[in-house]
């Protein structure tokens, strides 16, 4: 009888570790966003998947790549961006139906996206598009993340979208032309495609580049 109990348990207990292990697969982020303001922000984000949903703050900055301090035209920039440990700071955390109130978020999101040239603009504000991919990690510990030793969840995550960039620019008597950045948000969708706009201003932003080019090579001796 005992072991007939025994076996009985067994067998319970691989199904439930099989069925956890099931639920461990990667989650696509269909909607929602990533958004940093300001050169030294840290994200703010809210992001919705499959029975998943995570919303919450970082603590401090990450690798935010498309800060410029400030930016020329001409200036090749960066629309990749990388957030670790404490730069996804806390939030509440719904996955497979069980919910995490006000958690630590350990973990990693990286933005993968295209670079693109600053054009040449006399627009005080100026945004710039860029599709983007996301690959990463979330991990909910009842602990800071540097001793993160009470593991409540893990789950990989993964997704695509476009960025927004934003940057506000003005005339230095000595540099000319110039742009601070000021926000990127990365938005979720998963039918982006590169805005039409996006892509024209690309293209006229290397003409530019290389009519300079061209110019300062034949001026040159």
């Amino acid at each position: 009888m005992l072991k007939s109990f025994t076996q009985l348990f067994l067998l319970t207990f691989a199904m439930a570790l099989a069925s956890s292990v099931a639920r461990a697969d990667p989650i696509v982020i269909t909607s929602g966003a990533v958004s940093v303001t300001g050169s030294f922000g840290a994200p703010v984000y809210s992001l919705t998947g499959a029975n998943f949903s995570a919303v919450g703050s970082g603590y401090e900055f990450g690798a935010t790549g498309p800060v410029c301090l400030p930016c020329a035209v001409g200036d090749v920039i960066n629309t990749s961006s990388n957030y670790v440990g404490m730069s996804l700071g806390r939030g509440t955390v719904t996955i497979n139906g069980s919910t995490f109130d006000n958690v630590f978020i350990a973990g990693f999101l990286t933005f993968t996206g295209p670079n693109i040239v600053m054009p040449a603009s006399d627009e005080t504000y100026l945004t710039l598009t860029a599709p983007f991919t996301l690959s990463g990690s979330l991990v909910g510990c009842l602990e800071p993340h540097l001793v993160c030793q009470t593991i409540l969840f893990t789950t990989q995550i993964s997704g695509s979208g476009l960025a927004t960039i934003q940057y506000h620019s003005y005339v230095d008597q000595q540099w000319g032309r110039l742009f601070d950045f000021r926000s990127v948000t990365y938005t979720f969708d998963t039918t982006t495609v590169p805005e039409p706009a996006s892509i024209a201003m690309l293209l006229s932003s290397l003409a530019a580049l290389g009519a300079v080019k061209l110019k300062r090579r034949g001026s040159s001796p």
